[in-house]
């Protein structure tokens, strides 16, 4: 959560120019540090998801079957991250393509899709607390 909280503050973009976290900083004139910084920052956040999908693969699957409801509530969060991911900085890519009220249904779309995956944690983690033992 922490990480999602320091991209929406737009962290990555304080160091560097382009970004910390843009691919493009590997083929810009950027110093060497800048590139051997960027791609330490993207191979731990690489580290971390893969860390997450290996560890909670099981338990999601497991609470699937269970049918628990934990699990459709984190499933609908990345569902979440995948459409908010895809709308952040739509209008920038789009240039003129979008009108006004696209833009601003975009950027509207993309927050409360945020909000909304950090809901979908919470309850999930509240769902899975409260469970009875088995």
């Amino acid at each position: 959560l922490a990480l999602f909280a320091l991209r929406e503050l737009d962290f990555h973009d304080w160091w560097f120019e382009p970004g910390l976290l843009h691919i493009a900083i590997f083929s810009s004139a950027a110093p060497l540090w800048h590139k051997a910084v960027s791609g330490l920052v993207m191979a731990g956040i690489l580290f971390v998801l893969v860390s997450l999908v290996i560890q909670g693969t099981g338990p999601l699957l497991r609470g699937l079957r269970a049918g628990d409801g934990w699990p459709w509530l984190v499933i609908a969060g990345v569902s979440l991250v995948v459409l908010s991911i895809s709308l952040d900085g739509l209008p920038s890519r789009m240039g003129d393509d979008l009108s006004g009220a696209m833009t601003i249904l975009a950027a509207v779309t993309e927050e409360c899709g945020e909000l909304a995956l950090f809901i979908c944690l919470l309850l999930a983690v509240a769902a899975g607390l409260n469970r009875p033992a088995r």
